[in-house]
């Protein structure tokens, strides 16, 4: 007999799941994932094994993130994909997101979002600028 290790429920308003984490008497734990909907009073199942439930994570957290930048408004504002490939490809050349921003006229945040949906990662707090401005007590001018 297999052993209930813990449990979860979650209600919303037309159904409910009930997430269990169970151990078998191999001593192999699994994942049991119950959907009840409330109106039809039916029951589904679904077992996951340790193996394979990170994989299944990691795809319901991509999905999670496409479905929130598909809702967005500011996502709308982008005109062509021309532009999308534009600003990857400047933006992987040095070219800063204010500067992508100023150039095709969309805010920061969309500019964000395309390079997030592009997988590129963005880091803050790296100067993108070449420190090339000397003070002139360091490098004085030379006389001729």
């Amino acid at each position: 007999m297999d052993k209930l290790l813990k449990s979860s429920r979650k209600e919303f308003e037309k159904s409910s799941y009930l997430m269990e984490l169970r151990k078998h008497p191999s001593g192999e734990c699994y994942v049991k994932l119950e959907h009840l909907i409330k109106e039809s009073n039916s029951r589904n199942a679904v077992f996951v094994s340790a193996d394979n439930l990170s994989k299944l994570l990691e795809t319901l957290h991509y999905f999670n993130d496409e479905i929130k930048y598909s809702k967005r408004e500011a996502w709308m504002k982008i005109r062509n994909l021309e532009d999308e490939r534009l600003i990857v490809s400047f933006f992987l050349k040095g070219v800063t997101i204010k500067d992508l921003s100023l150039t095709y006229r969309y805010e920061e945040q969309v500019i964000v979002d395309v390079l997030v949906k592009n997988n590129i990662t963005i880091i803050d707090g790296i100067n993108m600028q070449p420190n090339h401005y000397y003070s002139k007590a360091k490098y004085p001018r030379r006389r001729k």
